[in-house]
């Protein structure tokens, strides 16, 4: 039996279930309780060299850090003096920012994709991907979706083809 593809994009807070080479597949998005968000920056109340000040952007609160640190990975940092380095280093910041800012008010948010491959209710296959963008598109989800699902399916058949071991 070949492989189907699956052609809708799972959002959060849905699942879609199909059944697939023969095994129950089910999908799930949820929120990704601990993403790693560090290659964009972190908050601080110390100032560094490149700080952005979140009271001069007008996003600063009572007890909250007053500066965001962008991550010395940010696409250029601005030890270069020239002034064109600078202000592609500055947008690259600002774009990290923001979207930092967006995360840290719930706008924006990181998800994970967990599929399941059962057979008479017992999970056989898992899979799962961590750390996507609430905001990827919908060709995007549908490809991860099934390259999950033939991951999920290949642990199920080696599941089933593999005779318990006693001890």
């Amino acid at each position: 039996m070949k492989t189907q593809a699956l052609t809708e994009a799972p959002q959060f807070g849905t699942g879609i279930t199909s059944v697939i080479d023969g095994f129950n597949i089910n999908v799930t998005v949820e929120i990704d309780e601990m993403p790693d968000n560090s290659y964009l920056g972190h908050y601080s109340n110390n100032w560094e060299t490149g700080a952005i000040d979140r009271k001069r952007m007008g996003n600063y609160g009572r007890n909250e850090y007053r500066y965001f640190i962008p991550s010395p990975g940010c696409e250029v940092f601005p030890h270069n003096k020239s002034r064109g380095y600078k202000a592609e280093w500055m947008r690259a910041a600002l774009q990290d920012y923001k979207y930092f800012e967006k995360l840290n008010n719930g706008i924006e948010w990181f998800e994970v994709i967990i599929v399941t491959a059962s057979k008479n209710g017992i999970e056989l296959g898992s899979a799962s991907l961590w750390g996507i963008e609430s905001s990827a598109d919908d060709s995007y989800r549908i490809q991860i979706c099934n390259e999950l699902i033939a991951e999920a399916i290949a642990e199920a058949k080696e599941a089933i083809q593999s005779p318990c071991q006693s001890a």
